[in-house]
């Protein structure tokens, strides 16, 4: 309080707490907390998050807000994505609409998107600017060269200047990249005023593709930090949307959902057994492994498996540590008793940054506003060097203050050090495991609910792994049925069932249309034919839902199935002369280093990659430095194939450079989406999940007789 209040903040925590409340007031669902707000006793007691700090050791208010600090502390926002628009309106409405708009935010030309604008002006055709967009290297906003992608793309491979020698005019987008496309509206910047915005900035008045309008400030986040103006992120989390729906499925108020326990023994069960498929934070790839291997008996450790499964702990070796000690494989580390306290809940580890500035102050001795620049350093990822400027004065200040040696201050140091390089926020870590542990007590408890919001809320692309998921787990998911079925997902007696809008081609007008006449035809609803009554039914849209309201497979969860065993059978009859498969996706995750895989699988995407860019983006080096230490300099192109089996697990099919020249005539033949691959490979040393070397591919259309 005495922070807050003694550096005039008052207002702002005020505002958020108003516009919180509204929202939870009003059953619109607001996610726990987000970053380091939830380290906030101020922000839990005004409702604006839903996490007592008190409850958390690590928890520490001086991460999110310090003495001297001129500007207010940032307090983002997860909304049900569904129902922010009505957090905003009523903001405007409450604070008067000229002082409440949006953050405007200025949209480049990028390499992707610049490439599609031209193809579509100059009729280039698609499969050829598609084959280029393949090859563009991927590169951050802060990189040197990150408005020039298309013109190393094009001068690193061989493949993109073909291609740009067949159509000229893709010159167009090389000289268009980095330029200004256009002005937007930033999704969750939100600017509010003491005075009317028009006496600060310019402004605009936008119109969305539902034709809601709204308010966009001509600056962007940056400058309206600059200019003193409130700014609140109100962020739509479709996470949020998804268990407002399930919770109003089964009858459970917000206050319900706040007040799930997060020892239910049946949830943290169901993440023991590493069955997070659908569990927000927790089914992507490495989370999922790290997750399988450290088996959380508690939620605090689902808290250390988001911190643990980031890129720095898992390649540096803090999450293998963290296990091992675990299950007594090693013994934990001991540095000191203050280390050993602020480390004894993550097993003697490092990963969270507020560990960091604990360590700093109280085994360092370190002022506070000292602190505070580092986690800034931390923050902003700018380098170890900056962060050993305080080394000299951390041993120091450490002999002084516990009689330690500087040989153990070094020791410390370098631990702390390791770890800043890519330690996490915990109250972030926290707040957003709570969300998934929410989603995961939905799955099971209440598991028809979880499916249908959850599929509701995916793009039709991700359905399959959903819906095999929920068959799993004894729940029959079923496409449209007539008479059934409403405008989108619902539940009947026991089974989810698709609705309307998820018909090919239905949106969500026609979706309520069809919702509507089916509701009032009822029973006697017995006949596709039927739905020519409704407007904007015609015959050709008629036979594309006759098509998917007879099929056997309406999700397409068999085709990924059919096509490999076809290829399959063809392969056992030795009509393709290979040997047989020997892993699946499953397999090559169990598979020792090294050893030998014979797959088969479709690839989803293309991802070239170039060492020399890699190297450089990653060093700072200059290019004829990276050469002059390569070791076959022209061999500097690379590939990886995304791939999946009928499994849905992700395997990652490598190509390295010095295999890539041998290899990349049967790269370039590989249409994403429709191939079947096969591959004998050596599965990968080191790292995560199903990945493997080839040595030889085979494509082969599926289709073909």
């Amino acid at each position: 309080m005495g922070l807050i209040v003694g550096q005039d903040f008052v207002d702002y925590f005020l505002v958020v707490s108003y516009i919180v409340r509204y929202a939870k007031d009003h059953g619109i669902a607001v996610g726990p907390g987000r970053g380091s707000s939830a380290a906030s006793l101020v922000c839990f007691l005004l409702r604006i998050t839903e996490v007592d700090p008190l409850l958390y050791p690590l928890m520490d208010f001086s991460r999110f807000i310090v003495p001297g600090r001129e500007d207010p502390p940032d307090i983002d926002i997860d909304f049900d994505d569904g129902r922010r628009n009505e957090v905003q309106a009523h903001a405007a409405e409450k604070f008067n609409q000229d002082r409440v708009g949006n953050v405007g935010t200025f949209t480049k030309f990028k390499g992707r998107n610049t490439i599609d604008d031209v193809a579509r002006v100059y009729r280039i055709p698609k499969s050829d600017a598609e084959a280029l967009k393949d090859m563009i290297i991927d590169r951050s906003g802060g990189d040197s060269r990150a408005d020039a992608t298309l013109e190393d793309t094009l001068a690193m491979f061989p493949q993109a200047a073909e291609i740009l020698e067949k159509h000229p005019a893709l010159k167009m987008a090389v000289a268009l990249e980095g330029n200004y496309r256009g002005m937007s509206t930033h999704s969750a910047g939100l600017i509010i005023t003491n005075t009317p915005i028009a006496e600060v900035c310019a402004q605009y008045e936008r119109e969305d593709a539902k034709g809601r309008r709204t308010v966009a400030v001509s600056v962007n986040k940056y400058d309206a930090e600059y200019l003193g103006l409130m700014k609140i992120d109100l962020l739509g989390l479709k996470t949020m949307g998804m268990l407002a729906s399930a919770i109003a499925e089964v009858g459970m108020s917000l206050e319900d959902l706040y007040a799930i326990p997060t020892d239910d023994p049946e949830t943290l069960e169901a993440f023991r057994r590493c069955d997070v498929v659908g569990i927000f934070q927790f089914e992507g790839r490495a989370t999922r492994l790290v997750t399988r291997d450290v088996k959380p008996d508690s939620f605090l450790e689902c808290v250390d498996i988001n911190g643990l499964s980031r890129p720095g702990p898992l390649f540096s070796g803090t999450t293998a540590e963290y296990i091992d000690v675990k299950y007594g494989k090693r013994e934990m580390v001991s540095l000191h008793p203050i280390i050993d306290e602020i480390t004894k809940g993550t097993k003697g580890t490092i990963i969270y940054q507020e560990q960091i500035l604990r360590a700093l102050s109280t085994f360092g001795g370190l002022p506070l506003r000292r602190v505070h620049d580092i986690r800034r350093i931390i923050s902003q990822k700018l380098g170890e060097a900056q962060f050993n400027t305080s080394a000299e004065d951390f041993m120091n200040r450490s002999a002084d203050l516990h009689g330690v040696s500087r040989k153990l201050a070094m020791e410390v140091w370098s631990r702390v050090v390791t770890s800043a390089s890519y330690a996490f926020v915990y109250a972030h870590s926290l707040s957003y495991t709570l969300i998934g542990f929410w989603a995961q007590y939905m799955k099971v408890h209440y598991p028809e609910a979880f499916y249908a919001a959850q599929l509701a809320k995916l793009p039709k692309e991700k359905w399959a792994r959903l819906i095999k998921d929920a068959e799993k787990h004894g729940i029959k998911v079923r496409g449209v049925v007539l008479g059934a079925s409403g405008s989108s997902w619902t539940i009947r007696s026991g089974e989810v069932l698709a609705g309307y809008t998820q018909l090919n081609g239905v949106g969500e007008v026609l979706g309520r249309k069809l919702d509507r006449y089916a509701t009032e035809k009822g029973k006697a609803l017995v006949s596709v034919d039927q739905l020519l009554e409704v407007n904007g039914v015609g015959p050709a849209v008629l036979e594309k839902f006759r098509e998917q309201l007879e099929s056997d497979d309406p999700f397409g969860l068999l085709r990924v199935r059919r096509g490999l065993a076809a290829v399959a059978a063809d392969i056992a009859s030795g009509s393709i002369p290979l040997p047989r498969p020997t892993h699946n996706s499953d397999g090559i995750l169990d598979a020792p280093a090294d050893s030998r895989i014979y797959w088969m699988g479709y690839v989803k995407l293309k991802e070239y990659k170039d060492f020399i860019e890699d190297e450089r983006a990653r060093s700072g080096k200059d290019v004829a430095t990276i050469r002059k230490e390569m070791r076959r300099p022209d061999l500097p192109t690379s590939c990886v194939l995304h791939c999946y089996d009928a499994d849905d697990e992700d395997v990652y099919v490598r190509v390295n450079r010095f295999d890539y020249p041998r290899l990349q005539r049967a790269l370039s033949k590989i249409r994403p989406g429709h191939d079947v691959v096969y591959v004998r490979a050596r599965k990968s040393k080191g790292g995560f999940g199903a990945s493997m070397y080839a040595e030889e591919i085979v494509v082969i259309d599926p289709e073909e007789e």
